[in-house]
């Protein structure tokens, strides 16, 4: 069986809005990215988007690190990502507790949307006040 690490940093983490589509992989840990990269908001949805780039105003960005084991769960995140059109998986290293690095794949927006106006982000928090949270919650009540 095939196993593979996944970084995710967005809303696909514990307790996050997407959370259910990475649900049946092992979690492992926290972990940052060993190399800095831009993160930054999407305008139009709660969700951040991943730059493969480096700038100086980039982070290591702070997410949590899943097993994945066989097809099932990988080609539902490519799915949900829409892999390879919209996002890329990369393999990347991560610093997890302890200090270990570990290879890991994740995803990064295959556009370079950058923004001029904002500075990048460190971590992913949700914002579940915002009207576009509210938006996709009565959306997604909708289309179940």
């Amino acid at each position: 069986m095939n196993k593979k690490l996944i970084f995710v940093y967005g809303s696909l983490k514990r307790n996050f809005e997407n959370h259910y589509v990475i649900e049946k992989a092992k979690y492992k840990c926290k972990a940052k990215t060993l190399e800095c990269f831009d993160m930054f908001k999407e305008d139009c949805a709660n969700y951040p988007y991943l730059l493969q780039r480096t700038t100086p105003k980039s982070y290591n960005v702070k997410g949590e690190v899943y097993e994945v084991y066989g097809d099932d769960i990988l080609n539902r995140l490519d799915a949900f990502e829409d892999a390879p059109n919209y996002y890329e998986r990369h393999t990347i290293k991560v610093k997890i507790y302890g200090g270990k690095i570990k290879k890991v794949e994740a995803y990064f927006m295959k556009e370079q949307k950058i923004p001029k106006d904002k500075d990048p982000l460190e971590e992913w928090i949700e914002d579940k006040n915002s009207f576009l949270s509210e938006f996709e919650k009565y959306y997604k009540e909708r289309i179940s």
